[in-house]
C-alpha cells in the first residue's frame, strides 16, 4: 500500500479505527501540534504494520503502538507518558507563582500577557494546544489590531510568542 512520504521527525501511530485508545492518542497528538502518521492494520494490511514494526525494533506489539522520531517505540502508552517523551511540558518549572490562568483560548492568552509584562510570574494550564478553539478558525475577523483579520492558528502563534516573550510558561 502506498503512503504519502513520512518525514523524519513525523511519529507513527499503529492502532484499529475502532479502538478508544487509537482516538484518544490521535486526539492529543493533533492538538498538540505533533505531526503524526496513522496506520490501521483493517486499512494497511497487517503484513504493511508488521513491517513497520519490525522495522522499529522489538515491541510488546500490544496495540496502539507509536513509534518516536527516534526510533523508540511504546507500546499502549498513556498520554502523559507520550507527552513526557516528545518533550512537551506537562509539569511546572518553578513551585509558585504569582497568577495561574487556567485555559489558554484567547482571553487566557491575553490575561497572561498582560500579567507577563507587568513582571508577574505566569503559568497558563492549558490541556491542549494553546489558542482554544479560535485556533481553529479559518478567518478572525473581530479580533483588536487585526482589521483586515487572521487564521486562527496564526492568532493562537502569535499570541503565544509573545507571552512567552515576557516569560509566561505555557
Amino acid at each position: 500500500m502506498l503512503h504519502p512520504t513520512l518525514f523524519e521527525q513525523d511519529v507513527r501511530l499503529l492502532g484499529h479505527r475502532w479502538s478508544p485508545r487509537v482516538h484518544e492518542l490521535k486526539r492529543f497528538l493533533a492538538r498538540s501540534g505533533v505531526r503524526f502518521r496513522w496506520f490501521d492494520p483493517d486499512i494497511d494490511g497487517e503484513a504493511e504494520i508488521r513491517r513497520i514494526v519490525a522495522e522499529a525494533g522489538p515491541t510488546s506489539q500490544k496495540f496502539p503502538i507509536v513509534i518516536l522520531p527516534d526510533g523508540d517505540v511504546l507500546s499502549d502508552p498513556d498520554v502523559e507518558t507520550l507527552a513526557e517523551r516528545l518533550g512537551l511540558p506537562t509539569e511546572p518549572t518553578l513551585t509558585l507563582y504569582d497568577l495561574v490562568v487556567v485555559g489558554g483560548g484567547p482571553a487566557g492568552l491575553a490575561a497572561s500577557i498582560y500579567a507577563g509584562s507587568e513582571g508577574l510570574r505566569t503559568v497558563v494550564v492549558e490541556q491542549d494546544l494553546p489558542g482554544g478553539q479560535a485556533s481553529y478558525s479559518a478567518l478572525i475577523e473581530n479580533y483588536p489590531g487585526f482589521p483586515s483579520g487572521l487564521d486562527g492558528s496564526d492568532l493562537a502563534r502569535r499570541t503565544v510568542e509573545q507571552a512567552e516573550r515576557f516569560g509566561v510558561e505555557i
